[in-house]
C-alpha cells in the first residue's frame, strides 16, 4: 500500500522535473519541435464558479493581445499555457528563436488540418515531450502541425484548471493562429488519451454550451469518462491487478484532481453529459483495451453518442490494459503499440 502523502510528494517532484522540460529534442526528422508559451486571457479562465456560464469567452468576441513567447524563463503557468509545436515541415512564417513573424505582411499558409494533442497521466503527470513518440508520427504521416498542451497538473491545480488551459489553447488556435503563426487550417482534430481524453470531451462540452465551433472530430485512446468513485461497472473489477489503475491508486488520483462534490458533473464525469449537448457532437473514435477497468464506461459513452445521432466508433485491442501504448511490457514479437498507433494515425486521416 502506498501512503498518499508520499505519493503526492513524489508526483510534485516529478512535475518539477517536467517543468524544466528535459526533453528538448527527439530523435528523427522534425523541422519544428518548439515550446511556445501562449498568453492567457485572465477573464476567460474556467473556474468552479463560472464553468456553466453560457457566455462566450472574451477572446472570441473581441481581438485581444494574446501573443506567445519562446523564452522558458518567462513561463508562468498562471499567465501562460505551455504548448509544444511539432511539424515535419516548417511553414516558414515564424522565427522560432524569437517567436516573431518573419514578414508581418506575408499571406498565411493554409493546411488541411492540425492535430491538438492532450496527454494523459491521471491528471497529475505526463508532458508533451513524452508524447512525441506519437505526435512525431502523426505530423510526418499526416503532413500537418501537431500542437501538444502541457496543461497544469494536480494536485497543485485541481479541476477545472487543466481543462481551462486546454479550452484556452483550442480557442487560441481557432481564433489567433492566423495572426500569430500565419497559419490557417480547415480542420482541427483532438487526439488524446486517458485523462487527456476526459479533458478533450469536457472541452467539447464547454464549446457546445457556449455555442462555439467544435473540433472536426475526436480520436480518444482509453479516455476516463467516469470520475465518480461510488459507481461500479463489471470492468471495474479489473482494477484489482491493473498495472496502471488499481483500487488503491484510483481513489487517490480522484482526490488529488477534484472534490467529491463535482465527481458526477458532466465536465468531470463526461459520460453524464446531457443529450442536448451530445447531439451536437462531432464524430468520435475510441481506442480501448479489452482489459481496461475504464472499458465499460467508455462503451456507455459511445452508446449515448450513438443514441444522440452522433457517429461514434470504437476499436478494442484484445488482452490490453489501461494505457497500454505508453508502456513497454509487450514482447517485440507482439507489436501491439505500433499497431495501435498505426490505427490512430489511420483514424486521424479519416476525419
Amino acid at each position: 500500500m502506498i501512503n498518499e502523502t508520499i505519493l503526492t510528494k513524489a508526483i510534485e517532484m516529478a512535475q518539477e522535473g517536467l517543468a524544466k522540460d528535459p526533453i528538448t529534442d527527439y530523435p528523427g526528422e522534425l523541422e519544428v519541435n518548439q515550446l511556445i508559451y501562449v498568453r492567457k486571457s485572465e477573464k476567460d479562465e474556467v473556474t468552479l464558479d463560472n464553468m456553466e456560464d453560457p457566455e462566450k469567452p472574451e477572446m472570441v468576441t473581441q481581438q485581444l493581445d494574446l501573443f506567445f513567447d519562446v523564452d522558458n524563463d518567462k513561463y508562468d503557468p498562471e499567465k501562460n499555457v505551455k504548448v509544444r509545436v511539432n511539424s515535419s515541415k516548417d511553414w516558414g512564417r515564424v522565427d522560432w528563436t524569437t517567436g516573431q513573424l518573419i514578414d508581418k505582411d506575408a499571406e498565411p499558409v493554409e493546411v488541411d488540418k492540425v492535430i491538438l494533442n492532450i496527454h494523459g497521466g491521471s491528471f497529475n503527470r505526463g508532458c508533451s515531450g513524452n508524447n512525441m513518440i506519437f505526435t512525431k508520427k502523426y505530423s510526418q504521416e499526416l503532413d500537418c502541425p501537431v500542437f501538444s498542451i502541457d496543461y497544469r497538473l494536480a494536485p497543485k491545480t485541481k479541476f477545472p484548471g487543466g481543462l481551462s488551459d486546454c479550452f484556452h489553447v483550442f480557442l487560441w488556435l481557432t481564433h489567433y493562429a492566423e495572426n500569430t503563426l500565419q497559419l490557417k487550417f480547415k480542420k482541427i482534430i483532438i487526439e488524446a488519451d486517458s485523462a487527456g481524453g476526459n479533458i478533450g470531451l469536457a472541452m467539447t462540452n464547454l464549446l457546445i454550451m457556449k455555442d462555439l465551433n467544435v473540433p472536426t472530430g475526436l480520436c480518444l485512446s482509453y479516455p476516463a469518462t467516469n470520475l465518480n468513485r461510488a459507481s461500479f461497472s463489471p470492468s471495474t473489477i479489473l482494477a484489482i491487478d491493473d498495472l496502471m489503475l488499481n483500487f488503491h491508486y484510483l481513489p487517490m488520483v480522484l482526490n488529488m484532481y477534484l472534490t467529491q462534490k463535482y465527481e458526477q458533473h458532466y465536465l468531470a464525469s463526461v459520460k453524464e453529459t446531457p443529450e442536448s449537448i451530445l447531439k451536437k457532437y462531432p464524430p468520435v473514435k475510441f481506442i480501448i483495451g479489452e482489459n481496461d477497468p475504464l472499458r465499460d464506461d467508455i462503451l456507455r459513452m459511445q452508446l449515448k453518442l450513438l443514441k444522440s445521432g452522433v457517429k461514434a466508433e470504437s476499436t478494442i485491442f484484445k488482452h490490453c490494459f489501461h494505457g497500454f501504448m505508453g508502456h513497454a511490457v509487450f514482447p517485440e514479437e507482439l507489436p501491439i503499440k505500433p499497431i495501435a498507433v498505426d490505427k490512430i494515425t489511420s483514424e486521424l486521416t479519416s476525419f
